[in-house]
């Protein structure tokens, strides 16, 4: 889609790496996996290419969508997220373009879509691999030219947007099973960039632990240490939900530390000596009393590993009816076809 007018860093002024760049400050690495991935989102930040961010949950892609944004000539404009995953496949259109008056039953005003919102600016299509085919026809349009028609109208309207989408599925193997279009694929994946997990890029694990227990460690309260043995055995873990499960698991063990020190215990609590280690996996409602939303996120998390991506399965396990479980994965931004 076209440019948004003047590039914001002129020949004289131009920032030659992505460490002079307030947009990479929240960016906490060290590992050459991250700094080349860094380095490549500066360069695609100086264009308006399409950018498809690929890796596992937790790895991060929001944050580098953010920097791409905030590095580039749009940066003053919107930045708006889609969470695909969520949006109810009868109402996509709706959310997406918008509609019109008298459009259905209920619309007595025009109402903009999430495109709309994102005009001159850029809009981040998160979980991109969960649309429908049909909307996957819709957007490649807009991807072609910057049309599109709101609900309930008959004229093209056009928009100026930056377009970044990420997914943790292969989009590749999606495209041969047929879930996925090619040609889609091909437009949005000009510029990929594929985030290493956490566990292929373990240099940069002591720097997030000491910036995670700076952000959450509560103001007035004393100062937590960790110690080498400690240390050593956070970099062992497997890290299957990546960065997010650090911070998950610091955020509870910053919780139940004791003494001004964080043990492995408090880390991995599933690992204490004497915990029950039988299969039966508690409801949710046995164990929400006093559960955080980001440690009700990694309990969903591990339901779905345990069944394999299966919801029904799943909503046994935890309690609920299926229809409410989703609701409930939605609000966390989690999608049950990564575990299958």
């Amino acid at each position: 889609m076209g440019s948004s007018g003047k590039n914001r860093h002129s020949s004289s002024e131009q920032v030659e790496s992505y460490h002079e760049h307030s947009a990479f400050e929240p960016i906490v690495h060290k590992s050459d996996a991250m700094k080349r991935i860094c380095s490549m989102t500066f360069q695609y930040a100086r264009t308006d290419l399409p950018v498809l961010i690929t890796g596992e949950t937790g790895t991060g892609k929001e944050l580098i969508a953010r920097a791409i944004h905030a590095a580039s000539s749009r940066a003053d404009q919107p930045f708006v997220v889609v969470d695909c995953a969520a949006l109810p496949e009868t109402l996509m259109g709706n959310e997406l373009f918008g509609h019109e008056r008298g459009a259905y039953t209920g619309a007595d005003r025009k109402q903009p879509g999430l495109f709309a919102a994102a005009n001159k600016g850029t809009i981040f299509l998160d979980e991109i691999g969960e649309l429908p085919r049909n909307a996957q026809a819709v957007l490649l349009r807009v991807l072609q030219d910057g049309s599109y028609r709101p609900y309930g109208g008959v004229r093209q309207m056009k928009t100026d947007v930056r377009v970044i989408a990420a997914t943790n599925r292969d989009l590749q193997e999606a495209v041969v099973q047929g879930s996925f279009r090619l040609d889609l694929y091909h437009r949005i994946g000009s510029a990929v960039l594929q985030l290493s997990a956490l566990r292929s890029r373990t240099d940069d694990i002591p720097l997030l632990v000491r910036h995670f227990m700076r952000k959450l460690t509560p103001s007035g309260v004393q100062s937590l240490e960790l110690s080498p043995t400690v240390m050593r055995r956070l970099l062992q873990h497997r890290w299957e939900g990546n960065v997010r499960e650090l911070e998950n698991r610091l955020r509870s063990a910053i919780a139940l530390a004791s003494n001004g020190q964080i043990t492995v215990e408090d880390l991995f609590p599933e690992e204490v000596e004497g915990t029950d280690r039988s299969n039966e996996i508690p409801s949710l409602r046995t164990v929400r009393t006093g559960m955080s939303k980001d440690t009700e996120g990694q309990y969903l998390e591990n339901i779905l590993r345990e069944t394999h991506g299966n919801v029904s399965k799943a909503a046994e396990i935890v309690g609920v009816h299926r229809t409410h479980l989703y609701k409930l994965l939605r609000s966390h931004g989690i999608s049950p076809s990564y575990y299958r």
